[in-house]
Protein backbone atom coordinates (compact mmCIF):
# COMPACT_ATOMS: atom_id res chain seq x y z
CA UNK A 1 0.00 0.00 0.00
CA UNK A 2 1.56 3.04 -1.51
CA UNK A 3 -0.96 5.53 0.53
CA UNK A 4 -0.43 5.77 4.45
CA UNK A 5 -2.29 7.55 7.31
CA UNK A 6 -0.58 6.94 10.91
CA UNK A 7 -1.36 8.90 14.23
CA UNK A 8 0.52 8.45 17.32
CA UNK A 9 2.11 5.43 15.88
CA UNK A 10 -1.04 3.22 14.78
CA UNK A 11 -1.71 2.99 11.27
CA UNK A 12 -5.03 4.14 10.11
CA UNK A 13 -7.78 2.86 7.10
CA UNK A 14 -7.56 5.97 4.85
CA UNK A 15 -10.85 5.35 2.98
CA UNK A 16 -13.60 2.83 2.35
CA UNK A 17 -13.51 1.10 -1.12
CA UNK A 18 -17.04 0.56 -2.63
CA UNK A 19 -16.68 -2.79 -4.94
CA UNK A 20 -18.85 -1.38 -7.91
CA UNK A 21 -19.31 -3.93 -9.90
CA UNK A 22 -21.45 -6.04 -7.62
CA UNK A 23 -23.21 -2.71 -6.01
CA UNK A 24 -26.71 -2.28 -6.34
CA UNK A 25 -29.87 -0.25 -4.86
CA UNK A 26 -29.78 -2.87 -2.01
CA UNK A 27 -26.35 -4.50 -1.62
CA UNK A 28 -22.86 -3.20 -1.32
CA UNK A 29 -19.83 -4.40 -0.50
CA UNK A 30 -17.23 -2.60 1.73
CA UNK A 31 -13.46 -2.93 1.68
CA UNK A 32 -11.78 -0.89 4.77
CA UNK A 33 -8.01 -0.87 5.37
CA UNK A 34 -5.27 -0.97 6.99
CA UNK A 35 -6.44 -1.69 10.59
CA UNK A 36 -4.15 -3.20 13.67
CA UNK A 37 -4.49 -6.51 14.42
CA UNK A 38 -7.71 -6.57 16.23
CA UNK A 39 -9.55 -3.39 15.26
CA UNK A 40 -10.94 -4.99 12.23
CA UNK A 41 -12.76 -7.43 13.93
CA UNK A 42 -14.30 -4.89 17.12
CA UNK A 43 -15.41 -1.94 14.54
CA UNK A 44 -16.81 -5.01 12.63
CA UNK A 45 -19.14 -6.26 15.45
CA UNK A 46 -19.83 -2.19 16.39
CA UNK A 47 -21.36 -1.45 12.55
CA UNK A 48 -22.91 -4.69 12.27
CA UNK A 49 -24.57 -3.84 15.60
CA UNK A 50 -25.71 -0.66 14.97
CA UNK A 51 -27.03 -1.44 11.23
CA UNK A 52 -29.09 -3.92 12.02
CA UNK A 53 -30.60 -2.40 15.41
CA UNK A 54 -30.21 0.79 15.60
CA UNK A 55 -31.11 2.86 11.85
CA UNK A 56 -34.34 4.40 11.87
CA UNK A 57 -36.56 3.14 9.04
CA UNK A 58 -40.34 1.89 8.86
CA UNK A 59 -42.42 -1.14 9.36
CA UNK A 60 -45.99 -2.48 9.53
CA UNK A 61 -46.81 -2.81 13.24
CA UNK A 62 -51.01 -3.78 13.12
CA UNK A 63 -53.50 -4.73 10.46
CA UNK A 64 -57.03 -4.83 10.29
CA UNK A 65 -59.39 -6.71 8.24
CA UNK A 66 -63.25 -5.49 7.48
CA UNK A 67 -65.58 -8.10 8.91
CA UNK A 68 -63.59 -9.84 11.23
CA UNK A 69 -64.60 -10.58 14.24
CA UNK A 70 -62.99 -10.22 18.17
CA UNK A 71 -60.86 -13.66 18.84
CA UNK A 72 -61.73 -15.25 15.19
CA UNK A 73 -58.67 -16.81 13.97
CA UNK A 74 -60.17 -17.50 10.30
CA UNK A 75 -61.03 -14.02 8.29
CA UNK A 76 -63.61 -14.05 5.66
CA UNK A 77 -62.78 -14.44 2.13
CA UNK A 78 -59.48 -15.07 3.00
CA UNK A 79 -57.75 -18.24 2.14
CA UNK A 80 -54.79 -17.48 4.79
CA UNK A 81 -55.52 -17.74 8.61
CA UNK A 82 -54.58 -15.01 10.69
CA UNK A 83 -51.00 -15.61 11.77
CA UNK A 84 -49.92 -16.83 8.37
CA UNK A 85 -51.56 -13.22 6.79
CA UNK A 86 -49.96 -11.38 9.85
CA UNK A 87 -46.60 -13.01 8.37
CA UNK A 88 -47.54 -11.65 4.72
CA UNK A 89 -48.23 -8.11 6.86
CA UNK A 90 -44.61 -7.97 8.13
CA UNK A 91 -42.85 -8.74 4.71
CA UNK A 92 -44.44 -5.30 3.24
CA UNK A 93 -41.76 -2.94 2.42
CA UNK A 94 -42.69 1.16 3.01
CA UNK A 95 -40.48 4.57 2.80
CA UNK A 96 -42.14 7.49 5.10
CA UNK A 97 -41.52 10.52 3.65
CA UNK A 98 -41.78 13.63 6.54
CA UNK A 99 -44.44 11.19 8.02
CA UNK A 100 -44.12 9.35 11.88
CA UNK A 101 -46.96 6.94 11.05
CA UNK A 102 -49.59 6.38 8.07
CA UNK A 103 -52.39 4.19 7.25
CA UNK A 104 -52.48 2.01 4.20
CA UNK A 105 -55.83 0.67 3.32
CA UNK A 106 -56.98 -1.56 0.01
CA UNK A 107 -59.94 -2.75 -0.98
CA UNK A 108 -60.14 -5.43 -3.68
CA UNK A 109 -63.53 -7.14 -5.02
CA UNK A 110 -63.55 -9.83 -7.70
CA UNK A 111 -59.81 -10.77 -7.14
CA UNK A 112 -57.95 -14.40 -6.85
CA UNK A 113 -55.73 -12.36 -4.60
CA UNK A 114 -54.16 -9.28 -3.25
CA UNK A 115 -51.25 -7.63 -3.50
CA UNK A 116 -49.31 -5.16 -2.16
CA UNK A 117 -49.94 -2.74 -5.24
CA UNK A 118 -53.92 -2.74 -4.54
CA UNK A 119 -52.91 0.02 -1.54
CA UNK A 120 -54.96 3.09 -2.21
CA UNK A 121 -51.55 5.81 -3.35
CA UNK A 122 -50.93 8.20 -0.37
CA UNK A 123 -48.53 11.58 -0.56
CA UNK A 124 -44.99 10.84 1.63
CA UNK A 125 -46.00 7.08 1.46
CA UNK A 126 -44.09 4.72 -1.17
CA UNK A 127 -44.07 0.94 -1.48
CA UNK A 128 -40.67 -0.54 -2.01
CA UNK A 129 -42.14 -4.82 -2.88
CA UNK A 130 -45.41 -3.72 -4.83
CA UNK A 131 -45.60 -7.51 -6.65
CA UNK A 132 -45.96 -8.19 -2.36
CA UNK A 133 -48.95 -11.22 -1.97
CA UNK A 134 -50.74 -10.15 1.08
CA UNK A 135 -53.55 -12.75 0.70
CA UNK A 136 -55.43 -15.22 -1.46
CA UNK A 137 -58.89 -14.36 -2.02
CA UNK A 138 -61.55 -17.58 -2.35
CA UNK A 139 -64.54 -17.28 -4.00
CA UNK A 140 -63.21 -13.85 -5.32
CA UNK A 141 -64.97 -11.81 -2.30
CA UNK A 142 -64.81 -8.16 -1.02
CA UNK A 143 -62.02 -7.99 1.21
CA UNK A 144 -60.71 -4.66 2.88
CA UNK A 145 -57.27 -4.42 4.68
CA UNK A 146 -55.57 -2.00 6.75
CA UNK A 147 -51.81 -1.89 7.88
CA UNK A 148 -50.56 1.03 10.21
CA UNK A 149 -47.04 1.62 9.41
CA UNK A 150 -44.77 3.58 12.03
CA UNK A 151 -41.24 4.98 11.93
CA UNK A 152 -38.50 3.08 14.30
CA UNK A 153 -35.41 1.60 15.08
CA UNK A 154 -34.64 -2.28 15.42
CA UNK A 155 -36.94 -5.08 15.87
CA UNK A 156 -40.23 -4.60 18.37
CA UNK A 157 -42.52 -6.91 19.93
CA UNK A 158 -45.97 -6.38 19.39
CA UNK A 159 -46.45 -6.42 23.29
CA UNK A 160 -43.61 -3.56 23.58
CA UNK A 161 -45.54 -1.40 20.60
CA UNK A 162 -48.37 1.30 21.81
CA UNK A 163 -51.54 2.05 20.09
CA UNK A 164 -53.56 4.55 21.99
CA UNK A 165 -56.07 4.31 19.06
CA UNK A 166 -56.03 0.52 19.07
CA UNK A 167 -59.50 -0.56 17.37
CA UNK A 168 -61.31 -3.33 18.51
CA UNK A 169 -60.25 -6.20 15.57
CA UNK A 170 -56.85 -4.35 14.67
CA UNK A 171 -54.23 -6.68 15.34
CA UNK A 172 -50.54 -5.77 16.45
CA UNK A 173 -47.75 -7.47 14.98
CA UNK A 174 -43.87 -7.99 15.56
CA UNK A 175 -42.22 -4.99 14.10
CA UNK A 176 -38.83 -5.12 12.20
CA UNK A 177 -37.98 -1.18 11.20
CA UNK A 178 -34.29 -1.51 10.21
CA UNK A 179 -33.77 -0.78 6.90
CA UNK A 180 -30.93 -3.07 6.77
CA UNK A 181 -31.97 -6.71 5.93
CA UNK A 182 -28.45 -8.66 6.24
CA UNK A 183 -24.90 -7.68 7.18
CA UNK A 184 -21.57 -10.21 6.66
CA UNK A 185 -18.53 -8.59 8.30
CA UNK A 186 -14.89 -10.71 7.46
CA UNK A 187 -11.21 -9.97 8.29
CA UNK A 188 -8.78 -10.82 5.97
CA UNK A 189 -4.77 -10.09 6.41
CA UNK A 190 -3.38 -7.13 4.95
CA UNK A 191 -0.16 -5.38 3.86
CA UNK A 192 1.86 -2.37 4.95
CA UNK A 193 5.43 -2.11 4.04
CA UNK A 194 6.95 -5.18 4.61
CA UNK A 195 4.85 -6.43 7.50
CA UNK A 196 1.34 -8.25 6.89
CA UNK A 197 0.40 -8.71 10.40
CA UNK A 198 -2.58 -6.04 9.98
CA UNK A 199 -6.37 -6.27 9.32
CA UNK A 200 -8.56 -5.19 6.15
CA UNK A 201 -12.48 -5.20 7.01
CA UNK A 202 -15.27 -5.97 4.50
CA UNK A 203 -18.54 -5.38 5.37
CA UNK A 204 -21.32 -6.34 3.21
CA UNK A 205 -24.92 -5.04 3.44
CA UNK A 206 -28.35 -6.22 2.15
CA UNK A 207 -31.18 -3.56 2.73
CA UNK A 208 -34.60 -3.40 1.55
CA UNK A 209 -34.39 -0.63 -0.56
CA UNK A 210 -35.56 2.42 1.83
CA UNK A 211 -32.39 3.37 1.99
CA UNK A 212 -28.86 2.42 0.21
CA UNK A 213 -26.20 0.46 1.22
CA UNK A 214 -23.59 3.00 1.38
CA UNK A 215 -26.09 5.54 3.38
CA UNK A 216 -26.77 2.71 5.84
CA UNK A 217 -23.17 2.33 6.40
CA UNK A 218 -22.35 5.80 6.71
CA UNK A 219 -25.21 6.32 8.69
CA UNK A 220 -24.28 3.70 11.10
CA UNK A 221 -20.85 4.95 11.53
CA UNK A 222 -22.43 8.44 12.26
CA UNK A 223 -23.73 6.85 15.35
CA UNK A 224 -20.96 5.22 16.40
CA UNK A 225 -19.09 8.21 16.29
CA UNK A 226 -21.60 10.45 18.73
CA UNK A 227 -21.91 7.24 21.16
CA UNK A 228 -17.63 7.53 21.13
CA UNK A 229 -18.06 11.56 21.79
CA UNK A 230 -18.87 11.25 25.35
CA UNK A 231 -15.44 9.45 25.86
CA UNK A 232 -13.50 12.15 24.30
CA UNK A 233 -14.85 15.25 24.54
CA UNK A 234 -16.26 14.11 28.03
CA UNK A 235 -17.82 17.71 29.69
CA UNK A 236 -18.02 19.52 26.33
CA UNK A 237 -21.02 17.17 25.05
CA UNK A 238 -24.50 18.69 26.06
CA UNK A 239 -23.83 22.42 26.07
CA UNK A 240 -26.88 24.49 24.95
CA UNK A 241 -26.07 27.69 23.12
CA UNK A 242 -29.18 29.99 24.00
CA UNK A 243 -31.62 30.74 21.54
CA UNK A 244 -31.45 34.37 21.83
CA UNK A 245 -27.38 33.91 20.95
CA UNK A 246 -28.06 32.50 17.51
CA UNK A 247 -30.58 34.66 16.67
CA UNK A 248 -28.17 37.87 17.29
CA UNK A 249 -25.91 36.08 14.66
CA UNK A 250 -28.78 36.62 12.27
CA UNK A 251 -27.87 39.82 10.65
CA UNK A 252 -31.23 40.48 9.05
CA UNK A 253 -34.26 42.73 10.47
CA UNK A 254 -37.30 40.68 8.95
CA UNK A 255 -38.78 38.34 10.63
CA UNK A 256 -39.90 36.06 8.27
CA UNK A 257 -36.05 36.21 7.14
CA UNK A 258 -35.56 35.17 10.53
CA UNK A 259 -38.01 32.73 10.92
CA UNK A 260 -36.42 31.11 7.56
CA UNK A 261 -32.72 31.59 8.92
CA UNK A 262 -33.92 29.49 12.10
CA UNK A 263 -35.13 26.41 10.38
CA UNK A 264 -33.46 23.62 11.65
CA UNK A 265 -31.53 21.36 8.26
CA UNK A 266 -33.29 18.42 9.70
CA UNK A 267 -36.80 19.62 8.33
CA UNK A 268 -35.25 20.17 4.70
CA UNK A 269 -35.93 16.42 3.65
CA UNK A 270 -32.34 16.24 2.69
CA UNK A 271 -30.81 12.08 2.02
CA UNK A 272 -29.72 10.79 4.27
CA UNK A 273 -25.61 11.39 3.22
CA UNK A 274 -26.08 15.06 2.68
CA UNK A 275 -27.93 15.57 6.16
CA UNK A 276 -24.92 13.41 7.82
CA UNK A 277 -22.31 15.82 6.54
CA UNK A 278 -24.47 18.97 7.95
CA UNK A 279 -24.69 17.29 11.52
CA UNK A 280 -20.64 16.05 11.05
CA UNK A 281 -19.41 19.78 10.42
CA UNK A 282 -22.46 20.89 13.41
CA UNK A 283 -24.32 22.83 10.72
CA UNK A 284 -27.70 22.73 12.79
CA UNK A 285 -29.88 25.70 11.30
CA UNK A 286 -30.18 27.22 7.90
CA UNK A 287 -28.79 30.71 9.14
CA UNK A 288 -25.41 28.38 10.01
CA UNK A 289 -25.96 26.90 6.09
CA UNK A 290 -26.11 30.49 4.07
CA UNK A 291 -22.93 31.49 5.94
CA UNK A 292 -20.88 29.37 4.21
CA UNK A 293 -19.59 29.40 0.69
CA UNK A 294 -19.80 26.72 -1.75
CA UNK A 295 -16.10 25.90 -1.42
CA UNK A 296 -16.22 25.37 2.03
CA UNK A 297 -18.93 22.81 2.45
CA UNK A 298 -17.40 21.03 -0.40
CA UNK A 299 -14.13 20.57 2.26
CA UNK A 300 -16.84 19.29 4.07
CA UNK A 301 -15.70 15.18 5.10
CA UNK A 302 -17.93 12.91 2.02
CA UNK A 303 -19.78 15.96 1.18
CA UNK A 304 -19.46 16.04 -2.66
CA UNK A 305 -21.04 18.11 -5.70
CA UNK A 306 -24.26 15.98 -5.95
CA UNK A 307 -24.84 17.28 -2.24
CA UNK A 308 -23.88 20.52 -2.41
CA UNK A 309 -26.70 20.99 -5.71
CA UNK A 310 -29.00 19.05 -3.87
CA UNK A 311 -28.75 21.44 -0.74
CA UNK A 312 -28.64 24.50 -3.27
CA UNK A 313 -31.53 23.46 -4.45
CA UNK A 314 -33.13 23.49 -1.08
CA UNK A 315 -31.77 26.78 -0.16
CA UNK A 316 -33.10 27.91 -3.54
CA UNK A 317 -36.26 26.85 -2.91
CA UNK A 318 -36.55 29.01 0.06
CA UNK A 319 -35.14 32.21 -1.69
CA UNK A 320 -31.77 31.68 -0.23
CA UNK A 321 -28.52 30.62 -1.42
CA UNK A 322 -25.13 30.43 -0.13
CA UNK A 323 -22.68 32.99 1.13
CA UNK A 324 -20.82 33.72 -1.93
CA UNK A 325 -24.37 33.88 -3.97
CA UNK A 326 -24.44 29.99 -5.28
CA UNK A 327 -26.82 27.61 -5.84
CA UNK A 328 -25.18 24.48 -5.86
CA UNK A 329 -25.01 24.42 -9.77
CA UNK A 330 -21.47 24.22 -9.95
CA UNK A 331 -19.59 23.46 -13.21
CA UNK A 332 -17.93 20.08 -13.30
CA UNK A 333 -14.52 21.80 -13.98
CA UNK A 334 -15.25 24.67 -11.30
CA UNK A 335 -12.52 23.06 -9.13
CA UNK A 336 -10.58 20.12 -9.43
CA UNK A 337 -11.36 16.38 -7.90
CA UNK A 338 -7.46 15.92 -7.61
CA UNK A 339 -6.80 18.29 -5.33
CA UNK A 340 -7.22 16.61 -2.32
CA UNK A 341 -5.64 13.06 -3.07
CA UNK A 342 -2.95 11.62 -2.06
CA UNK A 343 0.17 10.80 -3.71
CA UNK A 344 0.62 7.22 -3.54
CA UNK A 345 3.99 7.80 -1.63
CA UNK A 346 3.27 9.88 0.90
CA UNK A 347 2.87 9.35 4.68
CA UNK A 348 1.62 10.82 7.29
CA UNK A 349 2.98 10.97 10.89
CA UNK A 350 0.71 12.82 13.56
CA UNK A 351 2.65 11.64 16.57
CA UNK A 352 1.97 13.18 19.65
CA UNK A 353 5.31 14.62 19.75
CA UNK A 354 3.84 17.66 18.65
CA UNK A 355 1.20 17.73 21.10
CA UNK A 356 -1.48 17.78 18.01
CA UNK A 357 -5.04 17.68 19.69
CA UNK A 358 -7.84 15.65 18.50
CA UNK A 359 -9.09 17.98 16.08
CA UNK A 360 -6.49 17.84 14.50
CA UNK A 361 -5.96 14.22 14.37
CA UNK A 362 -9.27 14.11 13.13
CA UNK A 363 -8.83 16.35 9.81
CA UNK A 364 -5.20 14.44 9.07
CA UNK A 365 -7.45 11.04 9.08
CA UNK A 366 -10.20 12.82 7.32
CA UNK A 367 -8.36 12.95 3.79
CA UNK A 368 -9.97 10.54 1.32
CA UNK A 369 -11.76 10.79 -2.27
CA UNK A 370 -14.78 12.88 -3.25
CA UNK A 371 -17.46 10.82 -3.95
Amino acid sequence: MGVRIRWRGLELPLRVRVDAATQTDTYGRFVAEPFQRGFGVTLGHLLKSMLLGSLEGNGACSFRIKGLKAGADSVPHVKENLDHLGLNVKRLRVRLNGQEEAMLKAEVDGKDEMLASDFVPMDGVEILNPDLKLATISDRGKVGLEIRIRKGRGYRLAKELSFPDLAGNEVPVDAFFSPVRRVECSVESTRVGKMTNYDRLIIQIWTSGAMSPEDALVEAGLLLQKHLNTLVQLSDIGVEVPMEDRESALDSADAEHNRLLATPVSTLDLSVRAHNCLVSANIQSVGELVVRTEEELLKIRNFGKTSLKEIGKKLGDLGLSFADGGSGAMDDDSFDEDDDEIGEDDEFDVDDKDDVDDKDNEQEASLSEEN
